[in-house]
This record gives C-alpha cells, sequence and structure tokens, in this order.
C-alpha cells in the first residue's frame, strides 16, 4: 500500500521490512521523497516511524554531513 502526499512530494509506502527496522526515508533524483514504513508494525509503532521519518524530512538529514548515528541519536520520538 502506498499514498502520495503531494504539498510534501513525498510518497509513503508500507512493505515487509526486516526485523528491527522500522521504516527509512530516502528521495529520487527529483526530490520525492519516500518514506517507507514496515508493514508488520502495530499501528501505533508505524505512527511513531512515521514520525520519526517526517522529523528527518523537515530537519533535513538526506542533505546532513553528520554520520547516521548522529543524526539517529537527535531524533529520538517518545512513545507515551
Amino acid at each position: 500500500m502506498s499514498s502520495y502526499v503531494p504539498a510534501l512530494d513525498t510518497w509513503f509506502i508500507f512493505r515487509d521490512l526486516p526485523k528491527g527496522a522500522d521504516a527509512f526515508i530516502t528521495r529520487d533524483g527529483e526530490n520525492t521523497h519516500y518514506i517507507v514504513i514496515n508493514a508488520n508494525l502495530s499501528e501505533r509503532e508505524k505512527i511513531l516511524a512515521l514520525i520519526h521519518e517526517l522529523v528527518h524530512l523537515i530537519r533535513g538529514d538526506l542533505d546532513s554531513d553528520e554520520d547516521r548515528e548522529t543524526i539517529e541519536r537527535d531524533v529520538v520520538i517518545e512513545d507515551y
């Protein structure tokens, strides 16, 4: 299943991902973003993973020179 959000030029895609991989964000050469979310997560986990990836999008992390570990450490979504 996938959905496109024109205002963000972003596709939201739900796929079976390996255990431990909640979601990731990538983009193509046209700056269209793709947020891929693990379809095996609970609804709550999917929402938290989506929020996490949206924070990366808003922060511009795909263009960051920082290493992945630093970026991930800076983006923590608390589950309430």
